[in-house]
This record gives structure tokens, sequence and C-alpha cells, in this order.
């Protein structure tokens, strides 16, 4: 009995173990990276500090779906486009396929919001329309790949019904 209490014990440990390393930790690595981070332009590493401190990691696909969550940032006309695959942030300069959901601000906005607390200052630009979401996708897809969760960290209020 007690070497079968040991074998669980070392199991679950290992498990732990390897969920860790598996498991993609931006959060952290973002946070260990932030002196990095020019905050004074608009970019690709600037929108995933944005994006990371809402906690779009946590979108991933429908079930059964290679549909990754894709997000869309318009600032001063300039397209970025955002994907998350497997709990990481993928930011590049132009379209990134079909977006889900479009954000639109200034270039003087987006400064702001990064120089910040990101999603307070987020939901006060959205009050005073300095900031527009747009939803592309439709309200299951929305809800299937959990951007419920993360419209309520970007504008404090309940997903739209």
């Amino acid at each position: 009995m007690k070497i079968l209490v040991i074998i669980i014990v070392a199991l679950l440990g290992l498990i732990s173990i390897v969920t860790l390393l598996l498991v993609p930790s931006q959060q952290i690595s973002m946070q260990q990276n932030i002196p990095d981070i020019n905050k004074s332009v608009v970019g690709e590493q600037q929108i995933n500090l944005i994006l990371y401190s809402l906690k779009a990691y946590e979108l991933h696909n429908p079930p059964l779906s290679g549909n990754t969550p894709k997000i869309e940032f318009v600032i001063d006309g300039e397209i970025y486009g955002s994907e998350i695959v497997k709990g990481e942030i993928i930011t590049v300069k132009g379209r990134k396929g079909e977006p889900d959901i479009r954000i639109i601000m200034s270039g003087e906005e987006f400064l702001n919001i990064l120089k910040s607390d990101s999603k307070l200052y987020f939901q006060e630009s959205l009050k005073q329309g300095k900031t527009k979401i747009e939803l592309l996708a439709g309200k299951t897809e929305l809800f299937t790949k959990g951007y419920l969760s993360l419209y309520k960290e970007i504008t404090g209020k309940n997903f739209p019904v």
C-alpha cells in the first residue's frame, strides 16, 4: 500500500512538472521582458503587451476546430493582426486572416493605454469614444473562443446579448 501511495505521489509530481514545462506562461515571460519594450512607439511588441495585460492569451479555438482567435488593431489607419495560438499571442503588421474583433484608435490613444494601467484606461477610452470595438464574428463563435471574458476585461461590461 505504501508503495502505491509513493508511486501516485511521484506521478502527480511528474505531471505537475510536465504541465509547467508544456503549458506556455506568456504572462510571466512578458512581465520579465516589460522593461525591454519601448513604450513610446506603436508596434507588434507593444500590441502584444496590451493584449497580455488584458488576458487575451486565455482565448482559444472552438471545440474541434482549428479556427484560432484573431484580433485586428487599426491604429492611425495602420493595421496590425494578432492571432492566439495555444496561449501564445502572435502579432504582425498587416492583416492576419479574418479577425473576430477589431479595435480602432489613434496612435496617441494607443500610447496612452500602453503607458497606463491598460485595462482601466482602455475602459475610459471606450466610454469617451476615443477607442472603438467592432465585433466581426458571430456571437456564437465569439462565445466558443472565450471572448466573453476578454470583452469584460476591455469594457468593464458584460458581453452584449
